[in-house]
């Protein structure tokens, strides 16, 4: 989006397309930034957006992919195949003030407290608990099954 940049902010360098960053930069980006543009058009989760969320970032944020659902309510949403829908959000957060600002880090930060490591460990509990529980139920079905398919049960009535 380098057109896109130079066109909505000249040369005010207040907008940054910085690319593929390490890992060990992210923090102290996410940390001074204003927020974060999230323009993927494929993203598998997500990762992105719920850590700047959780460093208190406003998001602005592709409509793509799992996003909507992984992100609900609390980025600025766009269209990430319209270059004018883009300008559009990042403009409207610019123009923003600061209730605003913080509504949307009060959103986006209850978002990312769903997904942190301690309610991820619980969901898988949960999935566990659940998927052996139904195995126990099929295997409680089979051994009924097995019983009335291989064996004649009397119940004392005639014939």
């Amino acid at each position: 989006m380098p057109g896109l940049v130079a066109e909505e902010v000249g040369d005010t360098g207040r907008v940054r397309a910085l690319g593929r960053v390490p890992d060990c930069d992210l923090r102290g980006l996410y940390e001074g930034a204003s927020a974060l543009v999230f323009s993927a058009l494929h993203e598998g989760f997500g990762i992105p957006p719920l850590e700047a969320m959780r460093l208190n970032v406003p998001v602005i944020c592709a409509r793509s992919g799992a996003m909507p659902e992984v992100l609900g309510d609390a980025p600025l949403w766009f269209d990430p195949r319209d270059e004018r829908d883009i300008a559009r959000a990042m403009r409207a957060f610019a123009r923003m003030g600061e209730p605003q600002h913080a509504d949307m880090i009060r959103r986006g930060t209850l978002r990312a407290d769903g997904y942190g490591w301690e309610a991820s460990a619980l969901a898988l509990v949960e999935v566990l608990g659940d998927a052996r529980r139904g195995r126990m139920r099929n295997e409680r079905v089979l051994e009924v099954s097995s019983i009335s398919d291989n064996q004649h049960v009397d119940h004392g009535g005639a014939a």
